[in-house]
């Protein structure tokens, strides 16, 4: 098992957040705490096919649902305290193309798009905290730990 520490949790955050596809992936390698981007049409000789990875022990990184993304910016958005920025981020958010107008709206008050990133980095780490738990690289007691801290 690994440490907190010893993982790029910035990596993992990305892979978690970062939609995949059959074309590209991301996995993580328990033994060295490290989360690789994998990308089929640049396959050569040198690298490692999905088969390879897994069988040796990476972990492939499923990315979080659009659903748990969109429950991120309605939860910002109801802490939102200027009742114009947060009436116009509750129209983004509604329908098609949600992500796209909340992210150009909250660029219209940027304090608000800065208070975001770090509501967004937090739900992020929490998950990658979770995922490594869940996935036994990491301690169950650390990782509860590592929870209460977070801010």
């Amino acid at each position: 098992m690994l440490t907190l520490g010893a993982i790029d949790m910035e990596m993992l955050q990305l892979a978690l957040d970062s939609p995949s596809d059959w074309d590209s992936r991301y996995w993580f390698d328990p033994r060295t705490g490290e989360t690789s981007f994998w990308l089929r049409d640049s396959l050569d000789e040198a690298e490692e096919s999905e088969e390879d990875l897994e069988a040796g022990g990476a972990i492939l990184v499923e990315p979080i649902r659009p659903h748990e993304a969109y429950r991120d910016m309605e939860s910002f958005i109801a802490d939102v305290q200027d009742e114009r920025a947060k009436d116009l981020l509750w129209r983004a958010i509604d329908g098609k193309g949600a992500f796209r107008r909340f992210r150009n709206t909250l660029a219209e008050f940027p304090e608000l798009e800065t208070r975001w990133f770090s509501f967004h980095d937090r739900a992020m780490r929490r998950r990658a905290i979770e995922w490594l738990a869940a996935a036994g690289v990491v301690e169950q007691g650390e990782a509860e730990n590592a929870l209460r801290l977070l801010p």
